[in-house]
């Protein structure tokens, strides 16, 4: 089985378009489900997907 994990948001960013805040949401994903852990009080986690052509 193949784990994919995306970091969507956290505190801090390095890249032009993407939001940074306090929390966490990251994107677990296998051939079968994705589950989203999101800790964070704003939009950012989706901006970000949207940022990153992730489907929502």
């Amino acid at each position: 089985m193949t784990i994919h994990i995306t970091t969507l948001s956290e505190n801090t960013t390095s890249a032009g378009n993407f939001l940074a805040e306090c929390g966490l949401s990251i994107l677990v994903e296998t051939e079968k489900t994705a589950v989203l852990l999101d800790t964070g009080r704003s939009i950012s986690a989706a901006h970000n997907a949207d940022a990153l052509g992730i489907a929502q």
